[in-house]
């Protein structure tokens, strides 16, 4: 699993041109809270999503859905949806410049890492980002990370996020979401910390050395 950032300094213009098709997005939200209808569709989508990730994954990406309700229900986190025109969910983002809401995130890392941003709340984590599987490749994830983006203010910022090995091998997540970025502002992407998995594997009949 890697951790990386998005720095995006001062003075970015955003490019408010597509080149994708985004004609299945009838409109993006930012929310604070969600009715119960709405986090029962969502949690599905969640699951549906990260189902893949079950067997591929080393650390557990579907949360409870206790938790998950609590996420969705926090005040400071950002809940950033794309909806068709019949209502229906096709993208979830969420976004936070309280790194405190977020229990696997280190908030003092990364406000040693980039204390000028902390310092003005404009070091933002990205946690939940899915789309819904049969909406992967309708240009719903360029227009949540134009949402995500436009929440880093004229003077610059940080958006932090990590992506486990499985999504970046097969499907370049991190380049991709770099590359999004910069077509809407200038910026430029790191890896800031990487954890790795092992395990030692002992043959039918190796023998324990004496001590």
């Amino acid at each position: 699993m890697s951790n990386l950032t998005i720095s995006i300094p001062s003075a970015s213009v955003i490019d408010l041109r597509d080149e994708v098709d985004l004609s299945e997005v009838a409109k993006v939200t930012v929310q604070a809270d969600m009715d119960v209808r709405t986090l029962d569709a969502l949690y599905g989508m969640y699951v549906a999503a990260f189902d893949v990730l079950h067997a591929r994954a080393a650390v557990q990406h579907i949360m409870p859905r206790s938790t998950f309700d609590d996420d969705m229900h926090a005040p400071g986190i950002n809940k950033i949806i794309a909806w068709d025109c019949n209502g229906n969910a096709l993208g979830l983002a969420t976004l936070t410049s309280d790194l405190s809401t977020d229990h696997l995130v280190s908030e003092k890392f990364y406000a040693g890492r980039f204390p000028e941003a902390h310092g003005r709340q404009q070091l933002w984590y990205l946690g939940y980002l899915l789309i819904r599987p049969d909406a992967q490749r309708s240009g719903v994830l360029a227009r949540l990370v134009r949402t995500v983006v436009s929440h880093v203010d004229a003077a610059g910022g940080v958006v932090a996020f990590d992506v486990c090995k499985y999504n970046d091998d097969t499907y370049d997540f991190a380049r991709i979401l770099g590359v999004m970025a910069r077509r809407l502002r200038s910026s430029s992407i790191e890896t800031v910390d990487v954890q790795s998995f092992y395990a030692v594997s002992f043959p039918p009949g190796a023998v324990v050395p004496a001590h």
